[in-house]
């Protein structure tokens, strides 16, 4: 390329300022002692600084990470440059930005060094879901810049040609750049694009510009040569193929180089290999679509295709029997294998179908089958396919399992909803087959399971809005004592007050909560609202506390916390409720004492029935004991509770525990426990909960 020399070199100084000012890569200069001598608009941009920050700072300050600069310094010394090294900048807000760098060091006329950076912000390559939308951008503004360039640089640079080339040095470490004239054919092609395509530079040259393109984008080179000859720049995604045949994929950048007759002169084509984020994202849809362990389609896959597919289909989903049980039993890894063993041979079952098994979370499968069946003929099918599923043990690593399985089945053509809804049909029917203990149960519109998934939607509404509102409340009931029926103490039940003033019980909401991992945010809301109304009451009052609540580490710091800070925690009754038993009595056991430290009084609720039972007494220190409603509603004309009251009172007053007869409603059931050992009564005889306490020296009439 022949140069002009009669060029004025500050006419070229002042052109190269002005390209590197415009340039969307932060260029910086440095001094041989690390001192910054010029930055670029775009460095100041990237560092957050203005110009007159930096230029005249060491560049050390800026480094986030220090230990890499001795060995970019010797490299750059060595070699006079270093390359596509990666490190961070300590932006101004104090955030670190990772950046790319490429450093070349010059040497004046005077004999003066000087080091030549430019850098590159990596943000956009480590956010895979931005960098191609970022890096048409840089494309976009570096090849405006480039074609600036190109068209000046044999009119107007001279003494600065070494310069530029160490700035081409860098750009060429990182794009694949190509040149092409106005016949489509390639001029020039750099060294990165040799390497990436396996092709010599001479095997290159004078090769059509879409040569290394693949057939499929070969296609739109006629379009492509329509938007560069006009002067405009065309930017797009192709793939390419290497001369070893291997498929890469480019982002293209191609811009026409016009003349000031305003004519195409030149194509440059300047592109980056996303090949990597290309497989990358092809492995995530992948992984998107398909379940990791077994490499059948997932859920999500299962959820597209019968949205898309208009065709009738029947669904049935099957679950392992016990399959926690399995996995405790012979670990985890031996229960993977399991899992693919059970899609190995449930694909098997179905090869001449046209079927597709689909492999759901945890351990459950799901089938659809495209044929005109009766129900009866699918019915069939299902049991046959369950039946030779577990009729043969699994065999993994030397141990045979017995499997057995529960399904859900249902058609489209029996749902006169959406057909993504017959999945959740089929899901439906799998869980009333669980709960029936039923080998498989065909979805029925009249089973009325979706109207019953409906309340309970109703319900966590409800729910969450009382509890956004603050309407979730306690209300109070009296206990009083059986021989004075004076109100010695309260128990707090939870309450919802509905928008409309009505009342809400727990019956149907609590198991919502506990579902929701809502409860413990309920139990201390009643504990707080509790605590404050009592405060400066003269009543003991107690609070239900589940096991989940005590075993739970978190929950039970916050209530030890709690009491700890109360000045009236002698008041303070803990009533633990408990219904599938309790396991962990040293847990138990070490709460209870801790309270206790306190004044805190333990009682144990709904005694006689469910799991509570004498070994409660025995294992545990506890104060009070409620006799559950279930055996006093009754008491007057049932034998058997009598009996068993009477059981309980004998064994308590052995113990010095204190007990309370629960649903005490009427005359005739007072008339019978007044005359037993019972310390108090709660019922609706003495008083309903409600949201306020009776008046201090208020004596219930029975």
């Amino acid at each position: 390329m022949n140069i002009d020399s009669n060029v004025n070199p500050d006419d070229g100084f002042s052109l190269l300022k002005r390209i590197l000012e415009a340039l969307p890569d932060g260029v910086f200069t440095l001094n041989h002692e690390l001192t910054i001598t010029y930055v670029n608009p775009a460095f100041c941009q990237l560092m957050g600084f203005e110009s007159a920050e930096l230029i005249g700072h060491e560049i050390t300050e800026y480094l986030g990470d220090l230990s890499i600069l001795s060995a970019c310094h010797e490299e750059v010394f060595a070699t006079g440059s270093c390359r596509d090294q990666e490190t961070t900048f300590r932006r101004k807000d104090g955030s670190l930005v990772s950046i790319s760098k490429n450093v070349q060091m010059l040497t004046d006329e005077n004999g003066e060094s000087l080091i030549i950076v430019s850098v590159r912000d990596l943000t956009q390559v480590h956010e895979l879901n931005k960098q191609l939308a970022k890096s048409a951008e840089q494309l976009e503004q570096y090849n405006q810049n480039l074609s600036d360039r190109v068209l000046q640089r044999t009119q107007r640079l001279n003494e600065q040609m070494a310069f530029l080339s160490s700035y081409k040095k860098a750009l060429d470490a990182s794009s694949l750049v190509s040149i092409c004239n106005p016949d489509q054919q390639m001029t020039q092609v750099n060294e990165a694009l040799c390497q990436r395509s396996g092709y010599t530079a001479a095997e290159l040259v004078g090769q059509d510009c879409s040569y290394l393109w693949t057939e499929e984008y070969k296609a739109l080179l006629p379009a492509v040569l329509d938007c560069v000859l006009n002067g405009d720049v065309w930017k797009g995604q192709v793939s390419a193929k290497s001369k070893q045949g291997e498929v890469f994929y480019i982002e293209a950048c191609i811009v026409p180089i016009i003349d000031e007759a305003g004519l195409v002169r030149e194509l440059v084509n300047i592109s980056y290999d996303i090949t990597p984020l290309i497989k990358s994202r092809e492995s995530m849809l992948h992984r998107l679509h398909h379940d990791a362990l077994t490499e059948l389609p997932n859920r999500t896959r299962l959820l597209s295709d019968t949205e898309e597919s208009v065709n009738p289909k029947w669904i049935a989903l099957f679950n392992i029997d016990s399959f926690n049980e399995i996995n405790a039993f012979y670990g985890v890894e031996v229960a993977d294998k399991l899992l693919q063993a059970i899609a190995v041979r449930l694909s098997q079952l179905i090869i001449e179908l046209p079927a597709q098994i689909y492999k759901l979370p945890v351990d459950e499968y799901a089938l659809v089958i495209h044929k005109n069946w009766e129900q009866k003929e699918f019915e069939q099918f299902i049991h046959s396919l369950i039946e030779q599923v577990s009729e043969q043990g699994v065999l993994v690593e030397d141990a045979n399992i017995n499997v057995t399985m529960t399904a859900g089945l249902a058609s489209s053509d029996k749902i006169d909803e959406l057909a993504k809804d017959v999945v959740i049909a089929a899901d439906m029917a799998l869980k009333m087959a669980k709960k029936r203990q039923k080998p498989f149960i065909f979805y029925d519109p009249q089973m009325n399971i979706k109207q019953g998934y409906e309340q309970n939607l109703n319900w966590i509404q409800r729910l969450r809005s009382a509890m956004d509102d603050d309407r979730l409340v306690p209300f109070y009931q009296p206990i009083v004592n059986t021989q004075t029926l004076k109100v010695e103490r309260y128990e707090c039940l939870v309450r919802i007050i509905e928008n409309d003033g009505s009342v809400i019980s727990p019956f149907h909401f609590l198991e919502v909560a506990k579902k929701l991992k809502l409860y413990p945010s309920l139990t201390k809301r009643m504990i707080e609202k509790s605590f404050a109304k009592f405060a400066n009451q003269p009543f003991h009052f107690s609070i239900n506390l589940s096991i989940e609540d005590i075993v739970d580490p978190a929950m039970s710091a916050w209530l030890l916390k709690k009491v700890q800070a109360c000045e009236f925690s002698e008041r303070v009754i803990f009533e633990i409720v408990e219904s599938e038993g309790i396991q962990n009595y040293d847990v138990v056991n070490r709460f209870i004492q801790e309270v206790k430290r306190y004044g805190v009084q333990i009682a144990i609720d709904d005694f006689g029935a469910g799991y509570s039972n004498f070994a409660y007494i025995m294992r545990l220190d506890v104060d009070f004991i409620k006799i559950d409603g279930s055996i006093i509603r009754d008491i007057h004309q049932n034998r058997s509770s009598q009996v068993i009251t009477e059981t309980i009172l004998d064994f308590a007053k052995k113990l010095n525990i204190q007990t309370v007869a629960e649903f005490v409603a009427d005359e005739a059931v007072y008339d019978y426990v007044k005359n037993l050992q019972v310390d108090c009564l709660q019922g609706y005889l003495f008083g309903e909960p409600r949201s306020e306490l009776l008046p201090d020296d208020h004596q219930v009439s029975a």
